[in-house]
C-alpha cells in the first residue's frame, strides 16, 4: 500500500528522536547521544530525514540482494555434496569440508539451507548438570585421561580411543587400541611425556586400570606405598598423582572432547576410507590431532608450565613396565608367564636358591631379571632342564643277582655272637640251683 513505510525497531527509535529535533525540543547532538551514535552520523540521518521524511530512515540495502550472496549454482553444489558425500555432517564441519573443495559458505548460511532442505534439525541444548569448575591455570597441572569406546571405523565393533586432554589448554593426544588396557594407557602417557614432559597429576576414573581397591601387600607396606596397579606404579616412579573422578561429569572436558571426535574423526576416516586401527593411528599422528589442537586448544591462564623433564638417568622403558616377583628354583631357573629363564650370572651376585627376584616385562616384550635392583644375566630356555633318570633294573635281573652274605668275622656277626653268648650264660646262671 502506498504511503506506508515499514520501519524496524531501530529505525522507529531514530524517527522518535528526530521528530523531537524537528519540534525544537532537543538538538541533533542530544539526539545522537541518546541514539548512541556519533554527532557526524546524527547530522547525516537528520539531513536525510528532512529531505525524505520517514522513508529516508530506511536502510538503503533493504529489498536488494546482498553483495556476498552466493550464486544459485554454488548453493546447489553445496547442497548436493551435503546430500551425498557429506551426509550426516553438521553445518560447521560441512562448511569446513566445502571450503576444501573451493565452496566458501558460512556455517550459519549453510545451517539455514540445510534446515530448509530437511537435511538438518536443530538440536536441543541441555541445561547445566553440575556446578562449573574453572580450568587449571598452568599447562600440565592436571591432565584428564580416559578411554572412549565407539564404532569409530563404522564396521560394527567398538575399539577404544585412549586419550589425554590438558585441563588448562584443552590440548590433547591419543591412540586407538582394541581395548582399554594398561599397556595402551602406558603408551599414550609415554607419548605425552616425550612431547611435553611429565605432568603433575592425572584425572582418571575409578577403573582398576588406574586405581585398585585392595589392601597393600606386605612389600608395599614395608615400602610405605599404597596399593598400586601396574599403571599406578609407573606414575609413582614419575611422581605423578592419580586423582580418580567421582563421576563422568567431573571430567566433563574430556567427555565433551570425545563427542567432538566421535563426530569429526569418524567422518574424516569415512572420507578417507580408513577401516583398520593402524591406518586410524597413522591419521592421528600425521596431522589430525594437530588440526584439532589448533582448532580447539587455547593458551593457559599462566605462562608457567608445570610439566617436568624426565630425570637424568631414568629410562622410560624401565618405568612403563610390568613387574612380578618369582622364586629362584634349585637349578637357578625362573618361571614367568609359562616361560623358562636360566640365570647364568654374574657369579659375584648370583641369588641364592629359593630367593625372590623381580621379573620385569617391558612394553616391547623384552625381559629384565633384577636381584636387589641389579640386573642378572640370563637366557630363555624352551623347558626346565631335567636330571638324568636312574636306570630301571627289571625284576628278573634282581632275582638272578646273588644275595650278599656277611663273613663270620664281620662286625655284625661278631657283635651278635658275643651278645648271644652273654645272654646264654645269664640264662644258665639263673637256672642253676
Amino acid at each position: 500500500m502506498e504511503g506506508i513505510v515499514g520501519l524496524s525497531l531501530k529505525e522507529r527509535a531514530r524517527l522518535v528522536e528526530l521528530e523531537q529535533v524537528k519540534a525544537g525540543r532537543q538538538t541533533v547532538v542530544a539526539a545522537a547521544e541518546r541514539l548512541s551514535m556519533s554527532v557526524r552520523q546524527g547530522k547525516r540521518i537528520w539531513k536525510r530525514y528532512r529531505a525524505e521524511g520517514a522513508k529516508g530512515l530506511v536502510h538503503r540495502s533493504r529489498g536488494r540482494p546482498s553483495n556476498r550472496t552466493l550464486d544459485a549454482e554454488s548453493k546447489q553444489q553445496s547442497l548436493e555434496l551435503c546430500r551425498t558425500r557429506l551426509s550426516g555432517f553438521g553445518p560447521t564441519l560441512a562448511a569446513e569440508k566445502l571450503l576444501e573443495v573451493g565452496l566458501r559458505v558460512s556455517h550459519e548460511t549453510l545451517r539455514r539451507w540445510l534446515i530448509v532442505e530437511g537435511l538438518w534439525k536443530k538440536k536441543r541444548k541441555r541445561g547445566p548438570h553440575r556446578k562449573w569448575r574453572a580450568p587449571k591455570e598452568h599447562f600440565g597441572e592436571l591432565v584428564q585421561m580416559d578411554g572412549s569406546f565407539h564404532d569409530w571405523l563404522e564396521r560394527g565393533d567398538k575399539p577404544c580411543l585412549i586419550d589425554l586432554v590438558d585441563d588448562a589448554t584443552a590440548r590433547m593426544g591419543g591412540e586407538f587400541f582394541e581395548q582399554e588396557t594398561t599397556e595402551g594407557a602406558m603408551k599414550v602417557l609415554w607419548r605425552w611425556i616425550e612431547l611435553y614432559g611429565i605432568p603433575k597429576a592425572l584425572y582418571t576414573d575409578h577403573k582398576n586400570l588406574y586405581v585398585v581397591d585392595r589392601e597393600p601387600t606386605k612389600d608395599e607396606q614395608l615400602a610405605g606405598q599404597p596399593a598400586l596397579s601396574a599403571f599406578g606404579k609407573a606414575c609413582h616412579k614419575l611422581s605423578i598423582q592419580i586423582i580418580p573422578a567421582a563421576s563422568p561429569q567431573a571430567k566433563g572436558r574430556i567427555e565433551r572432547r570425545h563427542g567432538v571426535l566421535q563426530d569429526r574423526l569418524v567422518k574424516e576416516m569415512r572420507l578417507r576410507g580408513i577401516k583398520d586401527l593402524p591406518a586410524a593411528n597413522a591419521l592421528l599422528r600425521n596431522g589430525f590431532l594437530e588440526a584439532i589442537n589448533e582448532r580447539f586448544a587455547h593458551s593457559a591462564a599462566s605462562r608457567i608450565d608445570h610439566h617436568r623433564p624426565v630425570p637424568r638417568g631414568l629410562r622410560l622403558e624401565d618405568v612403563f613396565v610390568f613387574e612380578d616377583e618369582r622364586t629362584v628354583q634349585n637349578d637357578w631357573t625362573v618361571v614367568c608367564d609359562s616361560r623358562f629363564f636360566q640365570i647364568t650370572g654374574p657369579r659375584a651376585r648370583m641369588p641364592l636358591r629359593r630367593q625372590r627376584i623381580v621379573v620385569r616385562r617391558r612394553l616391547d616384550g623384552s625381559r629384565v631379571l633384577l636381584h636387589h635392583g641389579r640386573a642378572l644375566e640370563f637366557h630363555e630356555i624352551p623347558q626346565r632342564p631335567h636330571r638324568p633318570a636312574r636306570p630301571i633294573i627289571p625284576a628278573s635281573a634282581k632275582a638272578l643277582r646273588p644275595s650278599w652274605v656277611p663273613p663270620e668275622n664281620h662286625p655284625w656277626k661278631t657283635s651278635l655272637t658275643v651278645a648271644a653268648q652273654a645272654s646264654r650264660e645269664r640264662r644258665l646262671r639263673a637256672a642253676a640251683p
